[in-house]
C-alpha cells in the first residue's frame, strides 16, 4: 500500500456550566494516496463533530448537532493517539463508513447497576446509552465502495424519512464491556430499508488487551443504487465485517536510562496483532458472491508517553473477486501520532 500524508486535529472542548457542554472535532488533512477517489485532492478540512450537550441528570443528557453515529466502538474511537495500528480494519472503511458523522438529535446517559457494594461480580456494573434521530445513509451504495460514500452530507436527505440509531454499553466488570448497536431507516426515496446490527467487546487483563466487533448490514431488494461506481444501479442486499485485535504492553527495565526511556515516567512497547474480514455483495452476480477482503496484520509500537505513538506494521492482505481496499497487496505501514 502506497501512502503518504499528515493530519491534525483539533477538539474544542467548553463546559458552559455545570450542566452544559459543548463539544467540536476539526480535522486538517493533507493526503497524498495512490488509491484515492481525486488523486488531485491534496487536503481539506472537515468537521467530525459539533454539538451541545444539557445534562438533566447523569441519566438523561439530550444531545444535539453534528455528532459521531454511535453505530459500534471503532466508531466512536478512531482517533489515531487512541489506536494501536495506523490503518483503520476493512470493516470500520467500507461497512461501518468511519468516520460516520451526522446531524443529528438524541439523548446519552449513564446508569450504575450494581451500586459499588456488596461482593458479587456485578457490583462495579454500569450502563452506557446513546439513542438518536439523524437523517441517515443515502443510496450512494456500491459493491466496491460499500457504504462508505452513503454518508449523507449535513444540509440535505434524499428522502421524508429519518433513520434512528443507538448503543448500550455494559460495562459488566473492570475489565470487561460489551456493546450492542443497531440501526434502522430508509436509503432512498421510495422507502426501501436498511437494518444494521453491531456487537463489540473489549477485554483487559493486566498487560493484555482484546476487543473484538462484528457489523452486518442488510438491505430491501429493489432499491436502486446512484453510486458512480455501482455501473449496474443495483443496490448489494448485504455488507457484513469485523475484526479480532490482540495487545500486549510491556518495557524492559535495562532500557529506562537509555534513549527510549530516559525522561519518561511510564513509556512502553506494544506488540500488535489483528485478524479482520469484509465481505459487500456483489450486486453484478445477483447478491449470491460477495466482495470479500481479508487482512492479518502485525505490529509493534513505541509509546514514550502515553498519547505520542510510533507505530509500524505489517499487512498480509487477501480478495476474493473485486478488491475492497488493498487487494492482494501486502505492505508495511509506518507513523508517527501524537495528541496534546
Amino acid at each position: 500500500p502506497e501512502c503518504a500524508g499528515a493530519m491534525m486535529e483539533i477538539f474544542p472542548s467548553i463546559k458552559l456550566t455545570d450542566r452544559i457542554r459543548a463539544f467540536g472535532e476539526f480535522e486538517f488533512n493533507s493526503t497524498i494516496d495512490s488509491g484515492a477517489a481525486n488523486p488531485n485532492e491534496h487536503g481539506k478540512v472537515e468537521l467530525d463533530q459539533g454539538w451541545i450537550e444539557y445534562a438533566v441528570n447523569e441519566h438523561l443528557k439530550p444531545r444535539a448537532g453534528v455528532i459521531l453515529v454511535p453505530f459500534g466502538r471503532y466508531n466512536l474511537e478512531p482517533f489515531d493517539p487512541v489506536q494501536e495500528f495506523t490503518a483503520r480494519p476493512i470493516f470500520a472503511k467500507k461497512v461501518i463508513p468511519t468516520v460516520w458523522n451526522e446531524v443529528a438529535a438524541g439523548f446519552t446517559g449513564r446508569f450504575s447497576l450494581g451500586g459499588g457494594d456488596g461482593g458479587g461480580w456485578l457490583k462495579d456494573a454500569s450502563l452506557e446509552y446513546q439513542a438518536f434521530v439523524l437523517n441517515g445513509l443515502d443510496n450512494h451504495i456500491s459493491d466496491e465502495e460499500g457504504l462508505r460514500n452513503a454518508r449523507g452530507a449535513f444540509h440535505r436527505d434524499n428522502n421524508h424519512n429519518k433513520a434512528v440509531v443507538g448503543r448500550v454499553l455494559n460495562r459488566l466488570m473492570p475489565g470487561l464491556e460489551v456493546g450492542v448497536s443497531g440501526y434502522y431507516g430508509s436509503y432512498d426515496s421510495t422507502g426501501k430499508k436498511i437494518r444494521g446490527v453491531d456487537v463489540d467487546i473489549k477485554i483487559n487483563h493486566g498487560p493484555f488487551e482484546l476487543l473484538a466487533e462484528a457489523a452486518n448490514f442488510d438491505l430491501d431488494p429493489g432499491g436502486r443504487s446512484i453510486s458512480p461506481e455501482n455501473s449496474s444501479g443495483i443496490v448489494p442486499p448485504s455488507l457484513r465485517g469485523g475484526y479480532i485485535e490482540g495487545r500486549y504492553r510491556f518495557w524492559i527495565d535495562w532500557l529506562k536510562e537509555t534513549w527510549l526511556g530516559r525522561g519518561f515516567d511510564d513509556p512502553k512497547f506494544t506488540a500488535l496483532i489483528r485478524y479482520e474480514q469484509a465481505a459487500v455483495a456483489n450486486a453484478d452476480m445477483g447478491g449470491t458472491k460477495a466482495n470479500r477482503e481479508s487482512r492479518l496484520s502485525v505490529g509493534f509500537n513505541y509509546r514514550p508517553v502515553a498519547t505520542v505513538a510510533f507505530k509500524a506494521e505489517y499487512q498480509f492482505n487477501r480478495t476474493q473477486n473485486e478488491p475492497l481496499v488493498f487487494g492482494n497487496n501486502n505492505g508495511l505501514v509506518l507513523s508517527v501520532t501524537g495528541a496534546f
